[in-house]
């Protein structure tokens, strides 16, 4: 399988196409999947600290967890946390009104389907001419006319080569 793209991360493909593939993996689970964005996006960070240590010429063999942990990690304050989950909460409500108002207009247009087809059998959806002829009668003269074209002996067919009447009925 090939590994996905975004015009979001294609920026970093000159760096290490893993770094692209990581980046376009983290936004394709953003809205679905949040844990596995967060896990694409750590993965990220990852290989984008070992890029960035690796191009400042330090060694990372020896890095463990404790060593990170004194590492310092730049937060947002809280106050701006705060804000930002109220705007995610709020955008996924929206997000949720919009799947709900998808799904009924969906429910509502295979109904809508239904009641097209009954419109149309029933000759309900453009005005009807009068002087048009029923159905029945047109129906009985399509028969008649192929009762009389049953009833009709069929022509013998020609060859090309000789221009005679075949006599076994093939044309060649």
């Amino acid at each position: 399988m090939a590994s996905p793209t975004s015009p979001n991360f294609q920026f970093l493909a000159a760096h290490d196409p893993l770094l692209v593939a990581l980046g376009a993996q983290a936004e394709r689970f953003f809205a679905d999947d949040s844990v596995t964005c967060l896990m694409k996006l750590r993965q990220l960070g990852e290989v984008l600290a070992e890029h960035a240590a690796s191009s400042m010429g330090i060694d990372m063999p020896g890095l463990n967890l404790r060593d990170v942990r004194r590492l310092p990690v730049p937060l947002a304050p809280l106050a701006e946390q705060e804000e930002i989950g109220k705007r995610l909460a709020s955008l996924m409500e929206v997000e949720q009104r919009l799947r709900n108002a998808w799904s009924a207009a969906n429910k509502h247009a295979a109904q809508l389907d239904g009641a097209l087809l009954a419109k149309a059998f029933c000759g309900d959806l453009v005005p009807q001419d009068p002087n048009d002829e029923p159905a029945s009668v047109l129906l009985e003269r399509i028969r008649a006319e192929r009762e009389a074209a049953a009833s009709t002996p069929k022509q013998r067919r020609t060859t090309k080569a000789t221009g005679r009447k075949s006599t076994t009925g093939n044309p060649t």
